[in-house]
């Protein structure tokens, strides 16, 4: 066994997508679809009106400037995904996933965004985060006046795991 080590992969061939960039990926398909994964893609000005692009996955991909006005993004994964000056009026955003999205200056009129995630993370049309109050939603609205959902913090389903095995651990008889 005592020979050479093989080369190490490019680092591109090994890093998770999670950790590539946003938009650092050309596009691997001629257009966005239903169920199509395109995360880490540049998607930049993309003009998709009216399309059924439900259960697409595009974390960490750049949608900035686009038009996607009327689509069906319902339940799409959006993390992390840039779509920043995007008109995304009348599309229906039911169920998808916007935590750490940027939203800033994205037009959402008349957008469906009942059960959509977001987290402290999401920046809203307004350029502001969570926490700042000004969401610049349509008619001033929060997002819960919208039927968005604030995503659960990942540390919370390690606690409640952790508690649980502890009230396990301690309710169980002693010897």
């Amino acid at each position: 066994m005592g020979g050479r080590a093989a080369a190490p992969l490019p680092a591109s061939d090994v890093a998770p997508a999670a950790h590539r960039g946003l938009g650092a990926l050309p596009r691997s398909t001629p257009a966005l679809a239903a169920f199509q994964d395109n995360t880490c893609e540049d998607w930049s000005g993309v003009s998709q009106p009216g399309e059924d692009l439900q259960s697409a996955i595009l974390d960490n991909a750049d949608l900035s400037a686009g038009n996607l006005a009327g689509a069906i993004l319902v339940n799409a994964s959006l993390v992390n995904a840039d779509l920043s000056g995007t008109s995304l009026a009348n599309t229906n955003l039911a169920g998808a996933d916007l935590s750490a999205a940027n939203l800033t200056d994205a037009d959402l009129a008349f957008a469906n965004l009942n059960g959509t995630l977001f987290d402290e993370s999401t920046v809203f049309p307004s350029g502001l985060d969570f926490d700042s109050g000004d969401w610049g939603l349509p008619g001033d609205a929060t997002p819960w006046d919208l039927g968005m959902i604030p995503a659960p913090e990942p540390a919370i389903g390690l606690m409640l795991a952790v508690g649980g095995v502890a009230l396990a651990a301690v309710g169980r008889p002693r010897r």
